[in-house]
């Protein structure tokens, strides 16, 4: 009897403590676990196109927006051909407008590269069409120096201002390859020097361009 009544206590005392320990267990919810910023920057893994560290950066909060030594965001170092990484960046928060140190946005620098997948992508995230550099220049400008058409067109057809003026006033035409000369005739391109005619005239409607005058008298050309 004397033996029943050790093992009766002996249980009860093992399945008291089980209890509490489960009990403390249970009770308690486990804390968070804080996600670690990785050791290579997010501008380097940007740059080699490693998406799970970037993907790391942004579970730990990184900012999307911080810019390096050089004035360039993360999107700025991305490869234009990184097409995933540059979305992923977009949907958290990327800037598509931000500027470099030379006042140049991510679509000056994907028409300069030639990337039209790019310029499509910024254009479809709504990128400003007319940005305009140090020197003033638009991606249109840089599109019509280097002679690309079908950046050109789409640029175009999306908004962007044909007849924009870089510092020194001259516009897409001023800069424009011959090659690309036709197509922002089209598209109602001018001349900086055709855009200040436009202009006398409209302010001196009455003038004929077409008289030269000497003294007092006025000769028809």
């Amino acid at each position: 009897m004397h033996n029943l009544k050790l093992k009766v206590m002996k249980y009860l005392l093992i399945t008291l403590t089980t209890s509490v320990s489960l009990g403390c267990t249970t009770t308690q919810s486990p804390e968070p676990t804080e996600s670690k910023v990785p050791s290579i920057s997010i501008h380097i893994a940007a740059i080699k196109g490693n998406i799970e560290v970037v993907k790391q950066h942004l579970a730990a909060g990184t900012d999307v927006n911080t810019k390096d030594s050089s004035g360039l965001t993360v999107l700025h170092a991305v490869r234009f051909d990184q097409k995933v990484i540059s979305e992923l960046l977009i949907l958290n928060g990327a800037d598509i407008n931000a500027r470099n140190i030379y006042e140049e946005t991510l679509l000056h620098l994907a028409v300069y590269n030639g990337h039209i997948g790019f310029v499509k992508l910024l254009i479809a995230n709504k990128a400003e069409l007319n940005p305009k550099d140090l020197r003033g220049l638009t991606p249109l400008h840089r599109a019509a120096v280097l002679g690309l058409k079908e950046i050109a067109a789409l640029l175009i057809t999306e908004g962007a201002d044909v007849n924009a003026r870089d510092r020194n006033g001259e516009t897409p035409l001023d800069w424009a390859d011959e090659e690309i000369v036709d197509l922002l005739r089209r598209y109602g391109g001018k001349t900086a020097e055709e855009l200040k005619l436009l202009v006398n005239k409209s302010v001196h409607p009455f003038i004929n361009t077409n008289l030269v005058f000497i003294g007092t008298q006025s000769l028809q050309m």
